[in-house]
């Protein structure tokens, strides 16, 4: 498995931010905790006598990834700003039926449905690890095991079942999902060493 160290490019997919936490979720300039903070991203304020709710999550371009953060796009062209935040609580479109080693087509299939449904009818992804081109590294909770066939070692947590594989990034209304913008060929690399899992 390719697991993404190091600096990645992405091609730009929509990546909706979980901003749930209390607090909210804080933006650095560089990838790492002890750079500057250049931001945070809060819940809205519910107005008067409304109740708060989770909403939609807001959404960023992902532009590259670097040991388990994201650089995200914040505002439009030129007048963009990036910054850093740590994967967990990050998804995207996926509309795809497969799961791969490495971020290229041609690489060994991990995860299928068995029905022939679109992964997410099946398991939600949960966090984006890393990215590369048009491809992203995700964790995913398995909600319905018997409808899923994956190989045994991608499995990081066991009740619920939470995996890790490569998919092609794309808008879930986009036809031909499957076949991302780029295929980079695969790069072997080391785990990630900035790891998001908790002990059972």
């Amino acid at each position: 498995m390719d697991e993404p160290r190091g600096y990645r490019d992405s091609a730009g997919p929509p990546a909706g931010v979980d901003i749930s936490p209390a607090g909210g979720r804080t933006l650095h300039a560089e990838p790492h905790e002890e750079s500057a903070q250049v931001g945070r991203l809060i819940p809205p304020s519910p107005g008067p006598g409304r109740v708060r709710s989770g909403g939609a999550r807001p959404s960023f371009p992902l532009l590259a990834s670097f040991d388990g953060w994201l650089l995200l796009r914040r505002g439009n062209g030129s007048a963009g700003r990036d910054a850093w935040i740590l994967g967990p609580g990050i998804s995207t479109g996926v509309s795809v039926a497969r799961g791969y080693s490495h971020p290229s087509l041609s690489s060994q299939i991990v995860i299928r449905s068995r029905d022939g449904a679109l992964l997410d009818a099946h398991a939600e992804l949960i966090d984006i690890i890393g990215c590369d081109g048009g491809w992203i590294f995700g964790r995913w909770r398995i909600d319905e095991a018997d409808k899923l066939s994956w190989r045994q070692e991608l499995t990081i947590w066991s009740n619920p079942p939470v995996v890790e594989f490569w998919t092609p990034a794309c808008d879930r209304r986009a036809r031909g999902c499957d076949t991302p913008p780029r295929s980079r060929p695969a790069h072997a690399c080391p785990r990630n060493p900035i790891p998001h899992d908790e002990p059972e």
